[in-house]
């Protein structure tokens, strides 16, 4: 919710030589953010959603399982299952990987998006009003849209970008595909948990299918449209984010990168 700012950037820093320098990149603080800020913004009235959607986000992103599935349980088929992907984006964004589990088991998809509530139109204009110049920058990121929901997802891309290597496994576990790309222009989990110097989850995604070479052609063609800035394949960038020699080893694509 709060920091698609970041993956959207990434996009951009691929063709720039600052993506070489400082690296890794901490990942976000996504369980943090949550707790400051989501569950706050929800138990206020803050968001477009009413009484019994705020507090299901609000026990989904709180690990409150028997309560969410109460929730659940109670609506009809279809609004239980909008609501169930819902509740689990929810609980990624927080960090509850056993909620995640469970909700998967109960039929959510680990490769779809979720619409979640969006800010109301009162806390809009408010936010209007406070900062107009950083809402107008803030609409074109997606981190915020003046629509009643908003599309968020899908589940590995969140966790990966929240460095959160517990859910990363469940999600892998059921059957989250490795190679997403979130949107156009946005860095696919490989290369962002590469990136983070992330070990564990740069294996597990290898381990589970992700493609390094789909990232170097990527980076390569990013490269050709900007041939005045240097390039960095996915075994460069996973060194200079002080990656083991072995994990750097299966980073490398041999078509791209033959003789590092």
């Amino acid at each position: 919710m709060f920091v698609r700012f970041a993956l959207i950037m990434l996009g951009m820093l691929l063709v720039n030589s600052a993506i070489a320098d400082g690296l890794p990149i901490p990942p976000q603080p996504c369980a943090s953010q949550w707790n400051a800020m989501g569950r706050k913004a929800y138990q206020l009235g803050a968001m477009n959603a009413s009484p019994e959607i705020a507090r299901l986000m609000v026990n989904a992103g709180d690990g409150k399982l028997d309560e969410v599935r109460r929730q659940l349980r109670a609506m009809p088929s279809a609004d239980a299952s909008r609501w169930r992907q819902a509740a689990m984006i929810t609980a990624v964004w927080a960090g509850q990987s056993g909620t995640v589990d469970a909700l998967l088991y109960d039929g959510a998809d680990a490769n779809a998006v979720a619409q979640i509530p969006n800010f109301g139109k009162a806390t809009m204009d408010q936010m209007k009003a406070l900062d107009p110049q950083l809402f107008r920058m803030a609409e074109k990121t997606g981190a915020v849209d003046e629509a009643a929901a908003r599309t968020s997802g899908p589940a590995l891309s969140i966790a990966v970008e929240c460095g959160d290597v517990a859910t990363v496994n469940v999600l892998l576990h059921h059957q989250a595909d490795a190679k997403p790309r979130p949107a156009t222009g946005t860095a696919d989990v490989l290369l962002w948990a590469t990136v983070q110097g992330e070990a564990d989850i740069v294996q597990a995604l290898l381990d589970h299918g992700a493609d390094p070479c789909m990232d170097d052609r990527r980076i390569t063609q990013a490269h050709r449209k900007h041939p005045d800035r240097p390039v960095h394949t996915l075994a460069q960038i996973g060194t200079r984010a002080r990656l083991s020699v072995a994990l750097v080893a299966r980073l490398r694509c041999p078509a791209i990168d033959p003789t590092h």
